[in-house]
């Protein structure tokens, strides 16, 4: 076989796709693809340019399309989707901060009507 000494890159040569999670929604993507021919040697007496060709793989085709979103379908998608998303994991903080005070107020509170339930019976004092 014949080497061409081809060395593939994976940022030039990859397909990927880059998708957005919640939604997804695809943001950025690249489908590359190359289509080859395998020739093969024939020993017959061929003459003119066959008589040269050897076992190797020759690309005939190579195609590589792209697509993006447009910078307002994604300050959009920003806007309305990543934000708010953000904006909850913040809250989810805030209440669980919110629901620790009122504990501790709800324990305080309990502590402090029990003591006065206590020094309400006669002939008891918190020493």
């Amino acid at each position: 076989n014949i080497s061409l000494n081809v060395k593939p890159n994976k940022t030039l040569h990859d397909t990927y796709l880059c998708v957005e999670p919640y939604t997804g929604i695809v943001i950025d993507g690249h489908k590359r693809i190359q289509i080859s021919v395998q020739t093969q040697a024939q020993n017959n007496n061929i003459t003119g340019m066959l008589q040269y060709l050897r076992d190797a793989f020759v690309p005939i085709i190579y195609v590589d399309e792209h697509g993006s979103i447009t910078r307002d379908l994604k300050s959009t998608l920003r806007s309305s989707l990543l934000i708010p998303v953000q904006v909850v994991h913040v809250l989810v903080y805030v209440v669980l901060a919110m629901a620790t005070v009122m504990l501790l107020a709800a324990l305080t509170l309990g502590v402090r009507v029990a003591l006065l339930r206590y020094r309400a019976i006669p002939g008891r004092e918190i020493r």
